[in-house]
């Protein structure tokens, strides 16, 4: 049987928000679908409803965090799971929110203002919004406070809640960010395979960065190729990276990553 600790009321809040697909403050039984599958429960519609009907005791349609509460905390095993897959989701889902903030804070800063967050959504993600639509999302992201900058944290924090704006930036990271990164990558590999074996070493690597006229030191080259081999005990000196390998530490967007 699956065991579980407690929950914290701060814990069923957090997961009752990525419950609440549409920021309603109540859930209804298509949104809790939605949320289900998006977790990964792998529950039947049948399974759905019955679920539906066991949390909303006053049948009204909609699953209030009172109802919510009550049910997570009598650890029903069906509770238990989705504690476990909450938590699966939630640190993936910081680490893709930790690279799309990435990709918005094109300055580095660690902060992102209004105007830094509508460029990245209409020339990086490519997303189209309105200028109301950005200050909505602006408000939204912070919380409704009335900040002008949004950091990291602040960020993550939104979009770990399974919210319409955080799918459609999820989506679009996915498909207009992610996909150009690609490509940049096995162009950048290709240019730094100056002999065309398929690989690099670090005498690749060197001379690549001396190429690119890219102000790096040896120990930085160092850290790079550690990097890419992914810290494995292999000798740097006899290390041989692939494609695939580059790619991976490509899409991290590593400061050094960023300036090739």
């Amino acid at each position: 049987l699956l065991k579980a600790d407690k929950p914290t009321k701060q814990k069923m809040k957090n997961i009752f928000r990525a419950l609440d697909v549409n920021r309603k403050g109540e859930i209804d039984r298509t949104s809790l679908g939605v949320a289900f599958k998006k977790l990964g429960l792998g529950l039947s519609d049948d399974e759905v409803d019955a679920i539906m009907s066991d949390i909303d005791i006053n049948s009204d349609g909609d699953i209030e965090f009172q109802e919510f509460e009550d049910w997570f905390s009598q650890q029903d095993p069906v509770a238990i799971f989705l504690d476990a897959q909450y938590e699966v989701y939630a640190k993936k889902r910081i680490e893709l929110g930790r690279s799309i903030f990435k990709a918005i804070d094109s300055n580095r800063l660690g902060v992102v203002g209004r105007e830094l967050l509508g460029r990245a959504f209409d020339n990086v993600l490519d997303m189209g919004l309105k200028d109301d639509e950005v200050d909505k999302v602006m408000l939204e992201i912070n919380n409704k406070s009335s900040s002008t900058t949004i950091d990291q944290a602040t960020f993550e924090t939104w979009f770990l809640e399974i919210n319409p704006v955080a799918r459609l930036l999820e989506t679009q990271y996915n498909n207009v960010v992610v996909k150009r990164r690609r490509e940049m990558s096995r162009n950048i590999f290709a240019a730094i395979d100056f002999k065309n074996r398929g690989n690099i070493d670090i005498s690749t690597l060197r001379k690549a960065f001396k190429a690119f006229k890219i102000g790096v030191d040896n120990e930085q080259i160092v850290q790079v190729m550690r990097e890419l081999i992914n810290n494995t005990e292999t000798p740097i000196d006899t290390a041989m990276v692939s494609p695939r390998q580059f790619e991976t530490w490509f899409l991290e967007q590593t400061k050094i990553g960023l300036l090739l």
